[in-house]
């Protein structure tokens, strides 16, 4: 007889569902990556502005003035990308602890099946084992002929 685990639909539904939040993360943290690497970028920008700005004794008032407004450009932009820094950041900790819980389920599942599939196995032994015993005590009480000559 073979064994049949009757979560096994609830199994595979989860399978597929950590699945889905294992790309999700995936997703998530290649944006936190890129928008890591933007939020350097403009770091660096600002810093050479500000570098530049702080130079300005030798620049004329219009350029300086442009300066200030370029470097002030600047620190919006980079507030923004902090922020949206921040919130990917958030997200990807949030699906993360999704992703573990969701990892969790399943290893739950599966250890219950491992165990039912153990458990089976040990049954079809003591029951195969009493056909044997059986076997044998039919073929005592019979005698079969030859058996006892030698």
């Amino acid at each position: 007889m073979r064994f049949r685990f009757r979560l096994q639909r609830i199994l595979d539904l989860k399978d597929m569902e950590e699945e889905l939040k294992r790309k999700e993360f995936s997703s998530l943290k290649r944006l936190l990556d890129e928008e890591g690497k933007r939020l350097a970028l403009i770091k660096g920008i600002y810093a050479e502005g500000v570098l530049e700005y702080g130079k300005g004794v030798h620049i004329d008032p219009y350029h300086l003035e442009t300066l200030r407004l370029y470097l002030a450009r600047i620190r919006e932009e980079l507030e923004r990308a902090e922020r949206r820094w921040e919130s990917l950041d958030e997200s990807a900790r949030a699906k993360l602890e999704e992703l573990k819980e969701a990892m969790k389920e399943v290893k739950v599942l599966e250890y219950l099946k491992e165990k039912g599939m153990r458990r089976h196995r040990k049954l079809e032994i003591v029951k195969e084992q009493a056909m044997i015993d059986e076997y044998n005590t039919r073929r005592g009480k019979n005698g079969f002929p030859g058996e006892d000559e030698g």
